[in-house]
């Protein structure tokens, strides 16, 4: 969807609207070795998109994802934007805004560069059950192609995501990745592998971390400095010399690791740089699927030819390798394409397999035109294919292959490629990723510390490789050393108290989670103490009010552990207390880790048994007092007092007057005046011990009733059904018209608008996988 606005104030350059991101999927990836590069621009006609000016700022959105309930997302986004800057041989630079309104939503405003979670399709981007997971629009000077501002808006209107595999999440940081090349001008790539690969598979995590064909890209745009290698050329059909548009033209390295991929502009020419120093072999082939026309943003697109056969350069039956030494850029001339051949090949999902080293995985590759006579190998001499079988799926066939992946097998993508017995050839590029095992975490040790953060840690568990990122909750660990495979120390970040994640990251991308497993504590602080005396036999219902109580602690009454714990909450503790001699008792909690506080003398123990309080009558009067009331109990002792309204932490309320102790079973009062409500009624003896009884009082507003209240009451219409269906039915018109009226108080804002309903055809998608 493209919206041409009316240029600016004078000197002011025109730009355009448009959105770029288009079908993606989470290939699982590798930092695979620098052999791999490859990338396409955002161009429009001969145009090509790039900021002109470094660092780009961009602006988390405040309110997140509805989805994530830390802010684990936010952390996300901004290690997806910092893959990018650590790009080697590459100038970009990030800078978080900071000064902004982190609340705006107006990611068409050009002072801002946002990156937000959409959740109500308030952008228009997402509308009825889309299957687009995110958007990047762009805005830049169609005479020059300097991006002028670009944002990143997630869908989660009706998508979910998670930063932790969630199942049926996507996830946040992988497809933040994705978005960021947009964001700097990069289109999707062809190679499965890439991180600009244009489909996403839920709970893949691998898109985090850059293939060396997206930092390529990066390093193109925004060049450093440093010589790399070149190859360029043209691809011509043979039978009438003709150009062809769009060629993915591919080149794969002598370890059989794919190397660069780009489409050929439409006069047929092509340049694959970026390329270190070796040896590779060059070929042409259709875009014919799963990668297609409609992947691309870029002019080219639209006039990207499909009818021609994959050729290698210097012919198929002999292909002619390009020997490349530092910094050189060699011309090739050309790759001629022949007619379209009857094989073409497509992967049985559209995301890459990932193989093992040391493994012998079965992968499935379908098309058009596979015969069982037709040869299957893998790129490279190291991976060998043991086993084939031929399938047949309605108009499809291919061939189910078993793999022998060594244990030193160069890591990174690989081709697949079937050879008729005629000789054409068809591929999938970069189908198959040898990749190292997937990290496992077994346990965190120690696996708790204090909420500052700054303590020492170990994860244990295997597959951790080294330059691996921890994450416990929503912060990144600091300090991390690899031990080994079965270890990584680090230092805790500071922390929310409670049981966070934890998350291994190794460089290829892939994600190890341990859900809960690090608890952060904090040290307890002890407020008060109520009731704060009570008998030396023990048993007194105490509530500790405070901070930083950790589910867990310990309670003590000078060294005597409590009788029982009732309840914990961060700020209050319900237990019993253990028997005591008489006087001051120090209290002492501790959480878990031996977090402690003490409060001096806290709790008083007296002689004799506390007093219970198990009645009020009569149980209500007026808010303006003057209500005796009879208070039946056991233990009451002379010089007690009552108090109507008291909290449970012993603030508050309102002492009772003309207390008169009739027995040590009985007491009446006066009700002091208070606000309407239902009440407790606390008995404290002159040695600090006290009874509380909850709920025990209900205040009555004064001259209350007739009418008056503050709720609506109604009546049927005589004759008219009592039962609550038929009620309900009678008061429906009077309900509707309520939520008519406060529908009306909604903000148009609140609205979607009907002129941003249209669904973007070139909007990032959500892949189903094929039926077989």
């Amino acid at each position: 969807m493209n919206a041409v606005r009316a240029p600016r104030a004078s000197g002011e350059m025109p730009h355009t609207r448009r959105r770029v991101a288009a079908p993606l999927v989470l290939a699982l990836l590798l930092l695979a070795p620098l052999e791999s590069s490859g990338y396409q621009r955002i161009t429009q006609g001969s145009t090509s998109l790039y900021w002109s000016s470094l660092p780009v700022r961009f602006l988390l959105q405040s309110a997140g994802s509805d989805d994530i309930g830390d802010e684990s997302e936010f952390l996300a986004c901004r290690q997806a934007f910092q893959a990018w800057q650590d790009v080697a041989g590459s100038a970009i630079a990030f800078e978080e805004d900071t000064t902004s309104d982190a609340d705006r939503t107006d990611y068409a405003a050009s002072d801002i560069h946002l990156v937000w979670f959409d959740e109500t399709d308030a952008s228009g981007f997402f509308p009825g059950a889309s299957a687009t997971i995110a958007v990047t629009p762009i805005t830049y000077s169609v005479a020059l192609g300097i991006i002028l501002d670009a944002d990143i808006i997630f869908n989660g209107d009706d998508q979910a995501f998670s930063t932790d595999k969630s199942s049926g999440t996507f996830d946040v940081q992988s497809i933040a990745t994705h978005e960021a090349g947009h964001f700097l001008g990069l289109d999707h790539a062809a190679c499965l592998s890439a991180t600009m690969y244009p489909y996403a598979e839920a709970a893949r995590t691998t898109a985090r971390s850059l293939s060396a064909d997206d930092a390529a890209g990066a390093s193109a745009i925004y060049p450093a400095g440093g010589a790399t290698a070149s190859i360029s050329g043209s691809v011509n059909r043979t039978s009438n010399s003709t150009a062809v548009a769009g060629a993915s033209v591919v080149a794969v390295g002598s370890d059989g690791v794919v190397a660069t991929t780009t489409l050929s502009a439409t006069n047929g020419t092509f340049t694959l740089a970026q390329l270190p120093a070796g040896t590779y072999l060059v070929y042409a082939e259709p875009l014919d699927g799963p990668v297609a026309s409609n992947n691309f943003s870029s002019s080219i697109a639209s006039g990207m030819a499909i009818d021609f056969a994959l050729t290698f350069l210097g012919g198929n039956p002999s292909p002619t390798s390009v020997a490349l030494s530092s910094g050189q850029a060699a011309s090739v001339g050309t790759i001629g394409v022949g007619a379209a051949a009857a094989q073409n090949l497509e992967v049985a999902f559209d995301y890459p397999y990932t193989i093992v080293r040391g493994t012998t995985p079965s992968v499935i590759v379908l098309g058009e035109g596979m015969q069982a006579t037709d040869t299957v190998t893998i790129s490279g001499s190291d991976v060998t294919v043991t086993s084939k079988t031929f399938l047949v799926f309605g108009g499809l066939r291919g061939f189910s292959v078993t793999l022998n992946v060594p244990a030193n097998a160069v890591l990174g993508p690989r081709n697949i490629y079937t050879t008729a017995s005629g000789g054409t050839i068809a591929t999938l590029t970069g189908v198959v990723e040898v990749s190292q095992a997937a990290p496992s975490i077994s346990s965190i040790s120690p696996a708790s510390g204090m909420t500052a953060g700054g303590e020492a840690f170990s994860v244990n568990g295997s597959g951790l490789q080294s330059g691996a990122t921890i994450t416990i909750g929503d912060a990144l660990a600091s300090g991390a050393v690899w031990v080994s495979a079965a270890r990584i120390d680090a230092l805790t970040p500071p922390g929310s108290a409670g049981a966070k994640s934890v998350i291994v990251q190794n460089p290829d991308g892939q994600v190890a989670v341990l859900a809960g497993g690090y608890t952060y504590f904090s040290d307890p602080s002890i407020a008060a103490v109520n009731p704060p005396a009570g008998s030396a036999l023990g048993g007194t219902q105490v509530l500790i009010s405070g901070s930083g109580f950790a589910a867990g602690l310990t309670i003590e009454f000078d060294g005597a552990a409590a009788a029982a714990v009732q309840s914990v909450t961060a700020t209050a503790i319900e237990c019993t207390t253990p028997p005591g001699a008489l006087g001051a008792a120090d209290l002492v909690v501790t959480n878990p880790g031996g977090f402690s506080d003490t409060l001096a003398g806290g709790f008083t123990y007296v002689s004799g048994a506390d007093p219970v309080a198990s009645g009020v009558s009569p149980a209500s009067g007026s808010t303006a007092g003057g209500t005796t009331v009879t208070i039946s109990g056991s233990n009451f002792a002379q010089g007690s007092a009552v108090i109507f309204g008291q909290a449970a932490d012993g603030s508050g309320g309102s002492a009772a007057s003309s207390v008169n102790v009739v027995s040590a079973t009985q007491i009446t009062a006066v009700t002091p005046a208070f606000a309407a409500g239902t009440v407790a009624v606390t008995v404290e003896s002159p040695s600090g011990a006290s009874s509380r009884l909850a709920s025990a009082f209900t205040y009555i507003q004064a001259g209350g009733g007739g009418g008056g209240g503050g709720c609506l009451s109604f009546a049927p219409p005589r004759g008219a059904p009592t039962d609550s269906a038929a009620l309900f039915g009678a008061l429906l018109p009077y309900l509707l018209l309520v939520l008519v009226a406060a529908a009306r108080s909604l903000p148009l804002s609140a609205l979607k608008s009907p002129a941003l309903a249209a669904q973007d055809a070139a909007s990032l998608r959500k892949v189903s996988p094929r039926s077989s």
